[in-house]
């Protein structure tokens, strides 16, 4: 159980910050400043996600979008893609703090989902509330910031320079 417990905090801790930081920088790159916190933090993680998707294996043969993928096979879901499927999400590349219902998958689905993923929201919403609250002029300093490139599913800034 200990263990289990540290893969939550650490998990938890890295995604939460990165949802945080990527929904700054998309309010703030399209001048959506001030934003509704809690809004914000949902199309945040529809449209920014800090993981752009999952590891799953295949528990049998199937077939997907006409692709043999056979038992056992590794494959990356693409959660980050889904959440811009334009049959379930209109005007998909709007960030649209009002969308309602926003059913996207960046916490995962079913027995996938994310057990931190409420935890990740109650931090984010409060964190983002408290930098509005502190900072309600906030800016891009830098219109283009350097991304994470290591790794092909976190995706956050390696920094974020604003001024207040």
């Amino acid at each position: 159980m200990p263990a289990h417990s540290l893969m939550l905090l650490f998990a938890g801790v890295e995604t939460t910050q990165n949802l945080i930081v990527n929904t700054v920088h998309a309010l703030l790159s399209r001048d959506l400043w001030p934003a509704p916190a809690a809004g914000a933090v949902e199309e945040g993680a529809r449209l920014a996600p800090p993981v752009l998707g999952v590891l799953r294996r295949a528990t049998r043969d199937v077939v997907l979008g006409g692709v043999s993928v056979p038992a056992g096979a590794e494959l990356v879901v693409m959660t980050a893609e889904a959440n811009r499927d334009p049959a379930r999400f209109p005007d998909p590349d709007r960030f649209d703090v009002a969308r309602r219902p926003n059913p996207h998958l960046s916490f995962g689905l079913g027995r996938h989902y994310c057990p931190g993923a409420e935890l990740s929201r109650l931090t984010a919403r409060a964190a983002l509330a408290a930098l509005l609250d502190a900072f309600p002029r906030l800016t891009l300093a830098e219109p283009d910031p350097p991304w994470r490139d290591h790794d092909p599913i976190v995706h956050a800034p390696t920094r974020l320079l604003v001024t207040a």
